[in-house]
């Protein structure tokens, strides 16, 4: 009975929405969810490296056994660091993806434009060939009739 409620809920909410704001309210809030989920997975991570970079030192100090100084401003500098090294990663991350993006469209575009090259080549080899084949068949034709007045002179020769 209740899911046979949120259901109905959920269409006389969603057929008001699209009444009222047409449909493109709906195609905007699957939009900004999609937006708000990127936004707070970044935020997250952003957060889980500045914990991290801030820990390296004291974990440096007592696993490997380095001298840093364990003050505000060395974890400050590492903190930062982390920061700086992850959004790097991500600049980069992004223009990898783009790079990607643009390779495969000019993969598309050089393979249209190669099928579009073999299409017009065919086409006119088949052009050639028409030309060829009519040539040939007028070439036939007057053979033909070249052989027929041959054999027609050697017929009136033989008859005279």
């Amino acid at each position: 009975m209740i899911k046979s409620f949120i259901m109905i809920s959920f269409f006389e909410l969603f057929g008001n929405l699209a009444t009222s704001y047409g449909i493109f309210i709906v195609v905007f809030f699957i939009i900004f969810l999609f937006i708000a989920r990127f936004v707070a997975k970044f935020i997250l991570q952003l957060i889980f490296i500045l914990l991290i970079s801030t820990i390296f030192p004291i974990f440096a100090n007592k696993l490997f056994g380095l001298a840093i100084p364990l003050n505000l401003e060395t974890i400050l500098s590492f903190a930062i660091l982390g920061i700086g090294v992850f959004l790097l990663y991500y600049a980069l991350k992004i223009l990898w993806r783009i790079s990607e993006i643009v390779a495969s469209t000019l993969e598309y575009i050089a393979e249209s434009i190669e099928n579009f090259i073999k299409f017009l080549e065919k086409g006119l080899k088949s052009k050639e060939k028409k030309k060829e084949e009519k040539e040939v068949k007028i070439l036939n034709k007057e053979e033909k009739k070249e052989k027929e007045e041959k054999s027609k002179e050697k017929e009136r020769e033989e008859h005279e």
